[in-house]
């Protein structure tokens, strides 16, 4: 009698970020063992979903979630490869520090937030302890109005296949752009 043969897994690390109304109120990382014919994505949302912070009675509650395939003999050789047959758009995004911008930037971001879509002269997002951006890239002459450290750090996050960077003051300082002290 001939046994099935297993299917093919791939170990993913996942970092879910809820978030309550636009202000982020927790934030944890897992890995996740996935059948190679099941999205990662709707594996690594179906767990964010069983966990304690994910209360349906939060108001405004929101999931984000980054999902990395684990290197090694069994990872998959790219996420949007993956996500490809997924009826939805996937994106990525990029988590810088804060410490890459200066306070009076802050201050604009966070003015800029509160605006519509249409009102805002970069797309922005304020998350709890952060900004989400956009890093689509913007005309010569609006990138001229934005704060100085602003087009280097979309840039940045675009040479990465990225298509928002979220800076957040737990994030990661890069070396390869300026600091600025608050």
């Amino acid at each position: 009698m001939d046994m099935p043969t297993p299917a093919s897994r791939t170990f993913f690390d996942v970092v879910a970020i809820y978030a309550s109304d636009g202000e982020r109120f927790a934030r944890e990382q897992l890995r996740i063992d996935v059948a190679d014919h099941i999205s990662p994505y709707a594996a690594a949302r179906a767990c964010a979903e069983r966990r304690a912070y994910a209360d349906p009675r939060i108001p405004g509650l929101a999931i984000f979630l980054v999902v990395t395939p684990v290197a090694g003999p069994n990872a998959r050789s790219g996420l949007r490869n993956a996500a490809s047959a997924l009826a939805c758009n996937v994106g990525c995004y990029l988590v810088l520090s804060t410490a890459h911008i200066r306070c009076s930037t802050a201050q604009m971001l966070d003015h800029w937030a509160q605006l519509y879509a249409h009102q805002q002269p970069l797309a922005v997002a304020r998350m709890g302890f952060g900004w989400l951006i956009s890093t689509c890239i913007v005309s010569e002459r609006m990138a001229q109005s934005l704060p100085e450290e602003i087009p280097a750090i979309l840039a940045f996050g675009r040479a990465q296949g990225c298509d928002h960077v979220l800076l957040d003051c737990d994030g990661r300082e890069e070396r390869r752009l300026p600091v600025y002290p608050w």
